[in-house]
């Protein structure tokens, strides 16, 4: 499998110091596969502990928000398993996303299920954190170990735990507004204004989180300051915020959508999720957004910590640039935040 790893000593042009970069579109998939290897790695482990918050999200919403629904499509599974005429309208294939998550959650033991979810309930946000160290560092085109993938999802692991736990709040809370089957006691207007709250609120923190994650591993900033940073940054971003979504968006719909129309295709689709989905998604939002972060707090904070360096040299010129002054803590083993709560 020599494509996966590939040998940077053979004689070459190599890359030129100041190679123009192409567009955004080019070099994210350059960076993407000459990061190969790792990328593989990233969203295979990140696949496997996302798996029992899918299924349990699935189990949610067929046995707890709506068992209509659940009954519905477990008659129409049935029927498509055995051949059977389906009424139009309850078509379930037998090898779609809804089948094989049905199954999962079926035939495994709740005394295994359960400590399962907890456990990628738990280790998701911490591994959000190693996900996104490294991307940032192939984003911007710095080394990263796979190591690093845990390493620093450990050494962020209570911010980490805490925004896990809340991304998993407000999808369970998304899910309930959109598939429960009445209004919940409450008047059919009312209901659909807290239903459309709901989805803005999901909406406006999937893109706050895109920066809450970055600003974990770059930053040591607090709760507050993490929030406050990460809506800021979605008016900030605006332009980059939404061309990163609609991109989001196209790739989930081809991942996950385009298998319902073409069943045939559904094990090379589950290959892809399995090993490359989870990686790109989440490198293609830090490839997106990184920028507006370094431009709105990174540059700034280096730049102080630079003139406060020459100031202490006597007014010296500091000559390490941006890349080298952010990562000479990290060659020292040190924590490469760079800026505090209080700045």
């Amino acid at each position: 499998m020599s494509f996966l790893k590939p040998n940077y000593n053979k004689p070459g042009k190599g890359v030129e110091k100041d190679e123009p970069q192409g567009s955004a579109f080019f070099r994210y998939f350059k960076l993407y596969f000459r990061n190969f290897s790792k990328m593989i790695g990233y969203g295979t482990i990140y696949f496997f502990v996302m798996l029992p918050l899918i299924v349990f999200a699935t189990y949610f919403i067929l046995a707890v928000i709506n068992p209509e629904l659940g009954l519905s499509l477990s008659d129409a599974l049935y029927e498509a398993t055995y051949g059977q005429v389906v009424e139009e309208g309850k078509e379930v294939m037998a090898n779609s996303w809804i089948a094989l998550l049905m199954m999962i959650a079926i035939y495994i033991p709740r005394g295994v299920a359960i400590p399962l979810v907890i456990l990628s309930a738990i280790c998701i946000g911490p591994l959000n954190c190693g996900m996104v160290y490294c991307m940032r560092n192939h984003s911007r085109e710095d080394h990263a170990w796979f190591s690093d993938l845990f390493t620093r999802a450990w050494r962020n692991k209570w911010q980490g735990l805490a925004f896990g736990l809340i991304d998993i709040a407000i999808c369970l809370s998304l899910l309930v507004y959109l598939f429960a089957p009445d209004a919940m006691g409450m008047s059919a207007t009312v209901f659909n204004y807290c239903r459309i709250l709901c989805i803005a609120i999901f909406v406006c923190y999937m893109v706050m989180r895109w920066y809450i994650y970055q600003m974990i591993v770059t930053f040591n900033l607090k709760f507050r300051g993490l929030i406050k940073n990460a809506w800021m940054f979605v008016i900030l971003g605006a332009g980059r915020n939404i061309v990163t979504a609609l991109a989001s968006v196209a790739m989930i719909f081809f991942f996950v959508i385009f298998p319902l129309y073409y069943p045939s295709a559904m094990p090379f689709f589950l290959l892809i999720m399995m090993f490359l989905m989870w990686s790109m998604l989440i490198f293609l939002a830090v490839f997106g957004t990184y920028p507006v972060m370094h431009k709105y707090l990174v540059a700034p904070a280096l730049e102080e910590q630079r003139k406060a360096e020459a100031k202490k040299n006597g007014g010296k010129p500091i000559e390490e640039n941006v890349v080298e002054a952010e990562s000479e803590a990290e060659k020292n083993g040190e924590d490469d935040s760079i800026l505090d709560d209080d700045d």
